[in-house]
């Protein structure tokens, strides 16, 4: 349960969710306020006062990333939480570098769920109202020390002024902040300076007990002013570090006290004594209570900066039992003060510090013998079981040479420790992919010598990183027969203090054998934005750059060849650019072949087959970010445009061109005119179309006749009729209901295969209406898409009837695929009796089993159109497995 009652609205499209989460968020006394869309919540918000948002991630219109961003413009900082089920790293990322508070994701255990929201909740409430209330409190000092009537200074250990408060102008003539960084001690009268310097020094010692310090300080004008100056030593103290020194003028009373001395001297002998020692009492009275007042001072000042920190204050008497825990306490450890005010050492050692109670027991038995502990990490244990990471120090306590306590001072740095670790290995996983990658890491300096080499130099050039480092210049491994070339060249670049890419240049290997590098490269600028150098990578190519060579030879003859063919011939650079065509473009299209490369691609061929090349396209140019060899070949169908506006279809067979290291280097095709054989093709279709329709047209007459004898026979049942005359009907009847069946199935056979094939997601046919509430229905397909016939969906319809149907006790159906290495694998597997072993290959022929016969029939008859397989394999009783193999040329990863 909250505190206090929040107010919150949470924003989510799911209108069931939205109603269940706010009615827990009110069971645990929140006030709840809910919005459909983020358009709907941005009209809300300046209508109502909110304590917190929480937000869906993926809702129509506008997201929770984009929600986020336009309330941050006007509420930058209103708690925002984003609650969804999306889980990926860059939406995380993206939350959080937009300023969200927390992330909390659905799924799973809904307690746990929303125990984590009500937390996250209540921690960024908390942490905006702590932040107003430090803001608040720190506004306050400011404006005491701005309208203090006395002079507030902070002094380093060597008497440096670091900080002069407003009222150093109003008593000493001096402009607000000019004498910042300039020494304290030279405005003191040289008479006193020795004195003040000796009580300074026992305030940084802290052996001054507090004494207050009279002097006389030079103002603007020249003339010294009697005053007073109260310092304490804060040098530890976060945020003030330094010694502070409150000074009040007391000029008229020095001159009261000067007038007085005066008049005392004039006193007769016999008073003398006596005056001097109540001269002596009164001050020491007035020591007292200034002790005293200090005292107090400091108290309330400790009491004070500790309510007020972020850091966890804990005060230890000598037996090590808690006697203080500051606020924070709730923030940095999870537990109250009051819970752990009062515990012993084995509480600490177990719970909160239980991680690395060693260190923690060894820290503590240090203190224990006087000394101070300071720059410590250590892990620590939260109260919800969360590790964290603290810094802090340990002050001993001591009292007549005795330790009677223990000051202790933590602050949480989990964000910066885990960005430390973080940051590791990132640097761990850059080195090994440089490493695995054989590519060089370098960075020079402004005069291009080596300040650093990462060791894949060794692999490239034969030079170890201490070699290179701070001894050689870059230019230095350049090819000697091109270096000053070279030289010039990068030194023109590296003049611009600009990135450069893909620099190719020669360089000399430490055995003598020239080397090829691709090199990109960056400047580096300080703090300063001054220039300091250049870093970059280099990578070898040579072998690459003798390939192309090779291939380039080879080109030549292939040309001789293409030149003299009938077909035409094409190629492809790496970015799917035309680099040749054959002269028989001219006979297939009309256009010489400066003409065809000269024309976009798209304008050469009908927009059908335009579309058609895009989808290969596609896949080409995924296969190959993937990092894999796209297909050994390809046979596409294309319709082109030829100069004279006529169409001729060819049939073109691709190929894909690799280095010898696998690098992808382009497309060869050859094109052939088919235009006649899709003529006949057509021919053909309007042939089969019209056959098809016939077929119809009996086999509707033919059912017609059939129904008719159906009929009378019906009629033949009700009159009597001698048992062998029922003999010869009942085989009639039998024999007729053959003839319906053979014709039913030949409607549905005539559709298969009439059709082109087409790309279907495999998700969008599984037959998810039509299984009975009884049985479990799992599927996980989304990311694949299959090529096949249009009654692609029938087969996953006649399996789900086949499991219904014939696996009895049937109540949990799983359909699930895996891409293997050549082929897709998908299973469709229920819980029934199973099929047995004799039966695994006679379900798929025509007319087994009870029903029609046909269902697993045209099961396989569909896949095999597209050259998909299907098998059962399962065991019989413990259910039926289907196993369908789908080739790696008819499926797709949806990314």
């Amino acid at each position: 349960m909250s505190d206090s009652q929040f107010s919150i609205l949470y924003v989510d499209d799911e209108s069931l969710l939205l109603k269940a989460t706010k009615a827990y968020l009110q069971t645990q006394g929140f006030i709840v306020d809910t919005a459909e869309s983020g358009k709907e919540a941005l009209e809300k918000i300046p209508k109502n006062q909110y304590d917190a948002i929480i937000s869906d991630y993926q809702m129509p219109g506008m997201d929770g990333i984009q929600l986020l961003e336009e309330i941050r413009k006007k509420n930058p900082d209103i708690p925002f939480i984003l609650f969804t089920g999306r889980g990926r790293e860059e939406v995380v990322i993206e939350a959080i570098d937009n300023g969200a508070d927390f992330y909390v994701q659905k799924g799973g255990k809904h307690a746990p769920q929303f125990k984590e929201l009500i937390h996250k909740i209540n921690i960024a409430i908390q942490r905006v109202r702590s932040s107003k209330a430090l803001t608040e409190s720190e506004l306050r000092f400011r404006s005491l020390i701005q309208n203090s009537s006395d002079i507030i200074r902070i002094l380093d250990k060597d008497g440096t002024i670091i900080f002069d408060s407003p009222s150093s102008f109003s008593i000493l003539g001096y402009p607000q902040g000019s004498l910042i960084g300039t020494s304290a001690f030279d405005y003191i009268h040289p008479d006193d300076r020795d004195r003040v310097f000796s009580d300074f020094t026992d305030v940084y010692h802290e052996t001054n007990n507090h004494i207050p310090t009279e002097y006389r300080i030079q103002k603007a004008d020249g003339k010294y002013l009697y005053v007073e100056s109260l310092a304490l030593n804060l040098l530890d103290t976060p945020g003030i570090n330094g010694i502070v020194a409150t000074t009040h003028p007391i000029q008229n009373q020095k001159m009261a006290e000067l007038r007085m001395q005066k008049i005392a001297d004039d006193l007769a002998a016999a008073n003398e004594e006596l005056a001097s020692q109540e001269e002596e009492l009164r001050l020491s009275l007035i020591q007292l209570k200034e002790k005293e007042q200090a005292l107090l001072d400091s108290e309330e000042r400790f009491r004070s900066m500790a309510e007020r920190s972020s850091d966890l204050i804990i005060l230890i008497d000598n037996n090590f039992v808690a006697v203080y825990i500051s606020p924070s306490a709730p923030a940095i450890v999870g537990y109250e003060p009051e819970e752990l005010i009062g515990k012993p050492a084995d509480f600490w050692a177990k719970t909160i510090f239980e991680p690395s109670c060693p260190d923690f027991l060894h820290y503590v038995q240090k203190t224990l013998n006087g000394e101070t502990v300071s720059n410590l990490e250590i892990k620590y244990q939260r109260k919800d079981g969360s590790l964290a990471y603290a810094s802090g120090y340990a002050v001993p306590a001591v009292h007549d040479g005795t330790v009677t306590g223990i000051q202790i001072s933590m602050r949480d740095i989990t964000p910066v420790k885990t960005a430390e670790i973080k940051l590791k290995r990132s640097e761990q996983r850059f080195l090994a992919t440089t490493l695995n990658a054989g590519v060089w890491v370098w960075e020079i300096d402004p005069d291009g010598k080596f300040i650093y080499s990462s060791s894949a130099v060794e692999q490239i050039l034969g030079y170890t990183p201490d070699e290179l480092t701070q001894k050689i210049h870059y230019y230095d491994l350049f090819d000697p027969f091109v270096r000053e070339e070279q030289v010039k060249d990068t030194q023109r670049l590296t003049s611009l203090n600009q990135p450069f890419t893909d620099v190719i240049t020669l360089y000399r290997h430490k055995d003598g054998k020239p080397v090829i590098l691709n090199t990109s490269g960056t400047p580096v600028f300080d703090d300063q934005n001054s220039w300091t150098g250049y870093c970059g990578v280099a990578q070898d190519i040579t072998n690459q750059k003798e390939s192309e060579e090779r291939i380039k030879e080879s080109e030549a003859r292939y040309r001789l060849l293409a030149d003299n063919v009938h077909d035409v011939i094409w190629t492809t650079d790496d970015q799917m650019k035309m680099t040749y065509i054959s002269p028989s473009i001219s006979d297939l299209l009309g256009y010489s072949p400066d003409e065809a490369l000269q024309l976009s691609f798209k304008n050469l061929i009908s927009p059908e087959s335009y579309q058609r090349i895009i989808d290969y396209h596609y896949v080409w140019m995924e296969q190959l970010m993937d990092r894999k060899k796209v297909f050994d070949s390809s046979i596409i169908e294309l319709e082109f445009i030829r100069k004279d506006k006529t169409r001729v279809w060819t049939e073109i067979m691709v190929r894909a061109v690799y280095s010898d290291d696998d690098i992808f280097c382009g497309l060869v095709a050859a094109a052939r005119d088919i235009t006649q054989r899709k003529h006949t093709e057509r021919a053909l279709k309007i042939a089969n179309h019209q056959l098809s329709l016939l077929t119809s047209v009996t086999r509707h007459d033919i059912l017609n006749k059939v129904s008719v004898i159906f009929a009378y026979l019906a009629l033949c049942e009700l009159e009597y009729v001698s048992p062998t005359v029922a003999d010869y009907l009942r085989v009639i009847k039998m024999a007729t209901e053959d003839i319906q069946s053979q014709i039913v199935f030949t409607r549905v056979y005539q559709d298969l295969g009439s059709q082109e094939p087409q790309w279907f997601v495999l998700d969008t046919l599984m037959p998810r209406s039509v299984p009975p509430v009884t049985i479990q229905y799992v599927t996980d397909l989304k990311q694949f898409s299959l090529y096949g016939d249009p009654m692609l969906e029938k087969v996953f319809f006649n399996l789900l009837d086949n499991s219904i149907r014939h696996g009895e006790s049937v109540s949990e159906i799983r359909v699930s695929a895996t891409d293997a290495e050549s082929d897709l694998i998908i299973i469709w597997e229920d819980n029934g009796i199973g099929i047995p072993f004799e039966e695994k290959e006679t379900i798929f022929e025509r007319g087994f089993g009870e029903n029609t016969g046909f269902g697993l029939f045209l099961v396989r008859e569909i896949l095999n159109l597209t050259g998909i397989t299907i098998q059962e394999t399962g065991v019989p009783g413990r259910g039926a497995r289907f196993e369908i193999r789908v080739p790696k040329e008819v499926y797709r990863i949806i990314t």
